[in-house]
């Protein structure tokens, strides 16, 4: 990818980069591709020669415990209470249920934080499988 518009998935590697995941070799593999990059998840779109710009999630599905959970469902049901002005839900994994959601939520005049905090927040998405 070279040209403004561009979208791709964000590959990094350096001293500051994870080298894998502890005791899950698997896991591990799938994250990094064939050059060693580990790959994020993330899909950015570059602005110019010098910038690029987060533009969305590759993968919006977390399976936890035999569920499906669209992050995007979980994150319209946070945005819907009055005080959260923004969300994101993204998946890490988890040995026991395959992968674990959690949300991060701005909320006017507190900045971000855990969701999880929040009173009420699994209410609208099913039994609290997030």
């Amino acid at each position: 990818m070279t040209k403004p518009g561009e979208i791709g998935e964000l590959c990094v590697r350096g001293p500051g980069v994870i080298a894998g995941y502890y005791r899950q070799p698997e896991l591990t593999k799938k994250a990094f591709d064939k050059d060693e990059f580990f790959c994020t998840g993330d899909l950015f779109q570059i602005v110019d020669e010098r910038a690029i710009a987060f533009f969305d999630r590759k993968k919006d599905i977390i399976k936890r415990g035999g569920f499906t959970i669209s992050s995007a469902e979980v994150e319209k049901v946070l945005k819907k209470r009055t005080k959260i002005m923004d969300a994101a839900v993204v998946g890490y994994p988890d040995e026991r249920l395959g992968e674990r959601g959690f949300a991060l939520s701005s909320y006017q005049g507190q900045g971000v934080r855990d969701a999880r905090r929040d009173k009420g927040v699994h209410e609208g998405v099913g039994s609290g499988h997030l």
